[in-house]
């Protein structure tokens, strides 16, 4: 399942720059201080991560159910909670004092 995980990582690394300004300037228009592309990499490092070892933990534990099947549930359930984490942490708006 090595292909899983370099296909994960892959994506993420080409699609992460541009989502990291999509997210910032039209999604959230959030916090953009220097702290928001570090934490924004954190989540993308713990996304792929458990989206990779996910899709390959649920395919050994329920063998005959494709890997695709299980990357969408997986990949659904993680845009789900990365967007909150976003808008929550990454994304966050200051409180006005």
């Amino acid at each position: 399942f090595t292909y899983i995980t370099i296909a994960t990582f892959g994506a993420r690394a080409i699609s992460s720059i541009v989502n990291y300004f999509i997210n910032r300037h039209q999604v959230f228009q959030g916090n953009t201080d220097g702290w928001t592309l570090v934490r924004y990499y954190l989540l993308c490092i713990v996304i792929a991560t458990l989206s990779a070892q996910l899709v390959k933990w649920l395919n050994i534990a329920a063998g005959g159910v494709p890997v695709l099947l299980w990357k969408v549930v997986v990949d659904t359930i993680l845009f789900l909670a990365s967007f909150n984490i976003q808008r929550e942490w990454v994304f966050r708006r200051h409180k006005k004092k």
